[in-house]
């Protein structure tokens, strides 16, 4: 499970990196949806909205995707491509120019001192590292899924190597991005 993590990795990184030429180039089928999630991000992400709110955003988007990412081992090439495409995804969206409402500050503004105690600070700091985890964790089940499914290519197989893997997802991964998810929002309310 660890080589397939690396694997996972190893794709995210050259998806990433890719993207550089596909905003190089300006290829934009592979630029549609990081630049339409940006904006959605931006749209509910904003300070304004009620932590509740901002934090049920990032983590059911977080939680339903690393979901979709583990599960998509059904699929045999699925998880190969997602990996790629997500590092994508994240390079177009750090590539691209700034939103004109972020640029003027008039969405993300301190509200005077930001003050972000000792423990909230780590778990900032932790936050890629924890999403970054969990990515590759699903993206391995997911793979090891799609070598099991190519063997036995059945309903009933899919449904032998999904249940374990949803407990995994509801026990290790769930708590993870929850504990994200809280850090995230909790920053994001001190801007206004």
């Amino acid at each position: 499970m660890y080589g397939l993590g690396l694997l996972a990795l190893l794709l995210f990184v050259s998806g990433f990196g890719f993207s550089y030429l596909v905003d190089k180039f300006d290829v934009k089928a592979f630029k549609a949806f990081p630049i339409w999630f940006l904006k959605q991000t931006i749209r509910f992400g904003n300070p304004s909205r009620s932590f509740l709110s901002i934090f049920l955003f990032i983590f059911l988007f977080n939680s339903i995707a690393i979901c979709l990412y583990m599960l998509s081992g059904l699929l045999v090439l699925s998880p190969v491509l997602i990996a790629f495409l997500t590092g994508n995804n994240i390079g177009i969206i750090v590539l691209h120019p700034v939103p004109e409402e972020l640029s003027q500050g008039s969405i993300y503004r301190a509200k005077g001192e930001v003050r972000l105690g000792p423990f909230l600070l780590l778990l900032l700091a932790m936050v890629p590292l924890i999403e970054l985890f969990v990515f590759c964790y699903s993206i391995a089940m997911g793979m090891q899924m799609a070598s099991s499914m190519l063997l036995d290519f059945s309903w009933a197989n899919a449904v032998v190597l999904a249940l374990p893997r949803i407990l995994t997802y509801l026990i290790f991964c769930i708590p993870l991005l929850f504990i994200s998810a809280l850090a995230e929002a909790r920053v994001i309310k001190e801007f206004k």
